[in-house]
C-alpha cells in the first residue's frame, strides 16, 4: 500500500521502508522526505528527522508544512538561530498566519532581539487587534502596542511563558520533556 495508508494503519516501519524505497527511485521527492522526517522523529530518531526535514526543504522550499516541521525541530535542537530563519520565512510566506508571527516574535525574544520582537509581536495585533498574548507580551517589554483599541482593558503583568509547541502537536511531548531548558525564557 502506500506510505501515508501505512501510516494510517500505524504499519511505521513498512511505510519508512516503501517511502525509502521512493526516495531511492526518485531523491528529489520532497514530500517523502518530509514523511519520513515525521517517522524518525516518532521514533526519537531526531538526526535522521532533521537530515530529511532539511532535504525536503530543500527540494520544496515552499512547503509550509515541512517548513513547520523543519522549524520545530530546529528549535527542539537548540539551533535557535535555524529556526528562526525558517519561522520568519514561514512568516513570510504566510502573512496572516497569527500563530507564526508569534513564533517569530518569541524566538527574537530567545535570541534577546528586543525591537525585532516587537515588530512581529505588531503583525500579530494587525491580524489579531485584540489578540491578548501579543498585547500582554508587548506590555510587559514596556512596549505600546500601536493597535490599542481605545476600550481595550490593559492585560495583567503576569508570568507567560514561552512556548513554541503550539504550531504542532506532535511537538509537544518533547517540549514538555525539555521544560527545563525553556525555563530561562520567562517574562515577566
Amino acid at each position: 500500500g502506500s506510505a501515508l495508508q501505512l501510516i494510517d494503519q500505524f504499519r511505521y516501519d513498512d511505510a519508512m521502508h516503501v517511502l525509502r524505497f521512493l526516495i531511492n527511485k526518485e531523491s528529489s521527492f520532497g514530500p517523502a522526505h518530509d514523511k519520513l522526517g515525521l517517522l524518525y522523529f516518532e521514533a526519537g530518531l531526531n538526526e535522521n528527522a532533521l537530515r530529511h526535514f532539511e532535504l525536503s526543504y530543500s527540494y520544496e522550499p515552499e512547503d509550509t508544512g515541512a517548513m513547520k516541521n523543519l522549524a520545530n525541530l530546529y528549535f527542539m535542537l537548540g539551533k535557535t538561530e535555524k529556526a528562526l530563519e525558517v519561522f520568519v520565512r514561514l512568516a513570510t510566506l504566510l502573512p496572516n498566519d497569527l500563530e507564526l508571527q508569534i513564533a517569530a516574535a518569541k524566538l527574537y525574544l530567545v535570541l534577546r532581539k528586543r525591537d525585532e520582537a516587537a515588530s512581529f509581536f505588531h503583525k500579530a495585533l494587525i491580524i489579531d487587534p485584540n489578540n491578548a498574548e501579543a498585547r500582554s507580551i508587548l506590555t510587559s517589554l514596556e512596549i505600546t502596542p500601536f493597535h490599542n483599541a481605545p476600550n481595550a482593558a490593559k492585560p495583567p503583568r503576569i508570568a507567560t511563558i514561552i512556548n513554541f509547541c503550539t504550531l504542532d502537536s506532535r511537538f509537544l511531548s518533547a517540549c514538555i520533556a525539555n521544560v527545563r531548558r525553556f525555563s530561562e525564557h520567562i517574562i515577566v
